[in-house]
């Protein structure tokens, strides 16, 4: 029975190893292999898209935004900002910033509850045929939004996902998250460029106001106005792209500590199971089942020392993978780190991976004051 087992460890370690690797050099290859968007002044943007931010208690980070907004380059922007009941007094800090930087922009009260609701409402309100989403703890580069204009005229698209990256970097669970959202959007990027999307962040993407309001964003989900965008559009049959460009990018600063990070991790986590797109569900498992062969193999080898040779297959096989894939994009996203934290990330991740996908089953944790579902 033994026998039996240690083969069908070791014959699911040599395929799972095989499946990891041949995904992530596919999606390492499509990131090399596009060239990046670059916006010029002869380039057209005939297509000026309304501009829609969601907010909940965020009064310390819209000065940020809005001084962002103030400095973009494209000027024929209409701005929605759509107050999702914040409790800090965002609004009238808001209503003085928009003054303050004489910025033409518009503040609705979300007629609903939640993010989704909010974006609705939002986009419910613009004028425009095509909705350029971001976060209010965003920053912007000033040729943002010329560059989406520019990209959707010269590519039309009906979704455009956008880059995004996170900045900080001074303790050590923020350099872990930035290497983590570095891999997460080059994986995205990367799938999308490949012409099989399994990744979209709301803090930067871009839709057709149609598409938008007749999708099925899952509402009896607090979270993930993004993938089940991103699902509804494939199932649709919509055009997806990818801006692989320096000045689309979109930064946010890591999470301070660890607590707001597993929280946010958890969230995230807690909608995959409603997932049915083949793509999405595919690579999510290849990944996961990679992280649990590890952690399973470790664990049988501390019992019977050959297993550790299983654990050590794994292992060099997910470092060279995911090496592959960050330094095919870490340039773009001008991210660097040191070898010690990369290698300390990688013995930690498995057991992150499985962290967060048993809280994500079990518990019910609180988002900006409310429970997610």
């Amino acid at each position: 029975m033994q026998a039996y087992f240690a083969i069908l460890i070791i014959s699911l370690s040599f395929v799972s190893a095989f499946l990891y690797l041949r995904l992530l050099f596919q999606w390492s290859g499509s990131w090399r292999n596009a060239q990046e968007f670059v916006c010029v002044e002869s380039l057209e943007t005939r297509c000026s898209p309304s501009i829609i931010v969601a907010f909940r208690n965020e009064k310390v980070n819209l000065k940020s935004l809005v001084s962002d907004l103030k400095n973009q380059t494209f000027r024929e922007l209409e701005i929605i900002f759509v107050d999702d009941h914040s409790e800090d007094g965002s609004s009238g800090e808001l209503e003085q910033l928009l003054i303050e930087y004489n910025l033409q922009a518009q503040i609705l009260k979300n007629t609903g509850v939640g993010k989704k609701a909010a974006l609705v409402t939002g986009a419910s309100h613009a004028h425009a045929s095509n909705l350029l989403f971001t976060d209010a703890d965003c920053c912007l580069n000033p040729a943002w939004a010329k560059t989406f204009a520019a990209f959707l005229s010269a590519n039309k698209s009906d979704v455009i996902i956008g880059p995004l990256k996170l900045s900080g970097g001074k303790t050590f669970i923020e350099r872990f998250q930035i290497l983590d959202v570095l891999a997460l959007q080059l994986s995205g990027g990367g799938a999308a460029l490949n012409n099989k999307p399994i990744m979209m962040n709301g803090a930067n993407m871009l839709c057709s106001k149609a598409l938008f309001l007749e999708a099925n964003l899952r509402p009896e989900y607090s979270s993930g106005d993004d993938m089940f965008l991103l699902e509804y559009a494939k199932q649709c049959g919509a055009s997806i792209s990818y801006l692989k460009g320096a000045n689309a990018i979109v930064s946010t600063s890591a999470l301070n500590g660890m607590q707001p990070f597993f929280k946010q991790r958890i969230r995230w986590a807690s909608k995959a199971k409603a997932y049915v797109d083949r793509d999405i569900i595919l690579s999510g498992l290849i990944v996961s089942f990679v992280n649990g062969l590890i952690l399973l193999s470790l664990v049988l080898g501390v019992l019977e020392l050959k297993y550790l040779a299983v654990w050590s297959l794994l292992f060099i096989v997910k470092m060279a993978g995911d090496s592959f894939l960050l330094n095919s994009g870490k340039a773009f996203f001008q991210c660097s780190f040191q070898f010690k934290d990369w290698l300390i990330s990688q013995l930690l991740y498995p057991f992150y991976v499985l962290i967060v996908l048993f809280f994500s089953l079990t518990v019910k944790v609180k988002w900006k004051g409310r429970d997610v579902s």
